[in-house]
């Protein structure tokens, strides 16, 4: 099957569970209708008004079955998956629309019995179980193809609300999260999250993926290579304090790695809280694919970090470098020191430099107020 033909024949088969979907929800909104009215019929006290009321009810339900659109649909859906079998992606859920549930009629009273409210009550319930499984794997077909459709219209990064997104296609909970699961594991070029129900663009092709993944690496590799030449090349000459291009790397160096370790055990935690299954090496790539870009943030502060503990004087050596290492872990709280220092220094060095430059000084009270007229004698 050449890619055109393939397309046209998945073409037709979402098409047609799309139709088949359709006719299972009118049919389902129909049984609710039907169920309130047999409510409705069995307080009637008058037994002839009762079995009339409730004959009429399963007419009109019998109607609605006898246009046979349903298995008409059913059956054309049937005879494609048997004309094209490659059609594997869908295989088990398109024949479970197709083949894989009884037939409506077959759970209700047959037409001309006698109307008995227990066993329409009890043909509604099979019936609307049918319904339920037969909209849920439609929705297990469809559905995969509107997520990747919706994925295409937002930027890399962003998410997508599954669950407030397709609530109106399906509205239990719990198959939205095994259509969930289903979709992590189906290419959609997104990644699920499926504690959240949220779902991440993703780069499209492989390479993309796979190097803004590194895109934190490099720029991590790249701040040490810069530290180093800058220390190397005795840029720093007038400031003793940030030491030479070794020391400047092997502090770099700590504090990026206590910062790392905090962010690889938080994360740890969260997705233990969250989901006990084991971590594949795709979900590693995947995180670090879409939050390349905090992290080079993250990276950034790290170098301010670095040089702003190195400029206030913390000892490379001894016992103060194991400092580094922790200061990286509590990168958040220290930074918001460092800054709050940094400050402090500036509203020092602002006041030195308008003594410098002579700024006017406030008059004492009551300088420039006119001399008092003396007192008469």
């Amino acid at each position: 099957m050449t890619a055109e033909v393939r397309n046209e024949a998945q073409d037709r088969l979402l098409m047609l569970t799309c139709r088949v979907r359709e006719t299972a929800t009118t049919l389902r909104e129909q049984l609710d209708q039907l169920s309130k009215e047999i409510a409705a019929a069995g307080t009637v006290s008058d037994p002839a008004a009762r079995a009339t009321a409730l004959q009429q009810a399963g007419a009109r339900f019998h109607a609605a079955l006898a246009t046979r659109e349903l298995s008409e649909q059913r059956k054309a859906l049937k005879q494609l998956l048997e004309e094209e079998p490659e059609l594997c992606d869908y295989a088990n859920d398109a024949w479970a629309v197709a083949d894989g549930l009884p037939e409506l009629a077959n759970q209700w009273p047959p037409i001309g019995s006698p109307p008995n409210q227990a066993r329409m009550v009890a043909g509604i319930q099979a019936s609307s179980t049918s319904l339920d499984e037969l909209i849920f794997h439609c929705s297990m077909v469809t559905i995969p193809t509107e997520v990747a459709r919706q994925l295409k219209s937002i930027r890399v990064g962003k998410p997508l609300d599954f669950h407030a997104s397709f609530a109106p296609l399906l509205a239990d909970a719990e198959k939205r999260k095994q259509l969930l699961i289903k979709l992590k594991y189906t290419r959609i070029c997104g990644w699920v999250d499926t504690a959240s129900g949220f779902i991440y663009r993703l780069p499209r092709t492989t390479w993309g993926r796979f190097l803004s993944s590194l895109a934190p690496f490099a720029v991590a590799a790249l701040v040490g290579a810069g530290l180093y030449g800058f220390g190397s090349l005795d840029l720093w000459a007038e400031l003793d304090d940030l030491g030479n291009g070794g020391e400047l790397l092997g502090t770099y160096g700590l504090v990026l790695a206590g910062a790392f370790l905090h962010l690889a055990i938080e994360n740890l935690k969260q997705e233990k809280a969250l989901s006990p299954s084991i971590l594949s090496a795709s979900d590693g790539l995947y995180w670090f694919s879409l939050r390349w870009v905090s992290l080079v943030i993250t990276i950034f502060w790290i170098l301010v970090v670095t040089i702003g503990l190195r400029a206030f004087g913390l000892d490379p050596d001894g016992e103060e470098l194991s400092l580094y290492f922790f200061a990286g872990y509590s990168l958040d709280s220290v930074l918001g020191l460092l800054i709050t220092r940094i400050g402090n220094g500036a509203n020092a060095a602002v006041a030195n430099l308008e003594g410098a430059l002579g700024a006017p000084q406030a008059d004492p009270p009551g300088a420039g107020a006119p001399a008092a007229a003396p007192a008469p004698a």
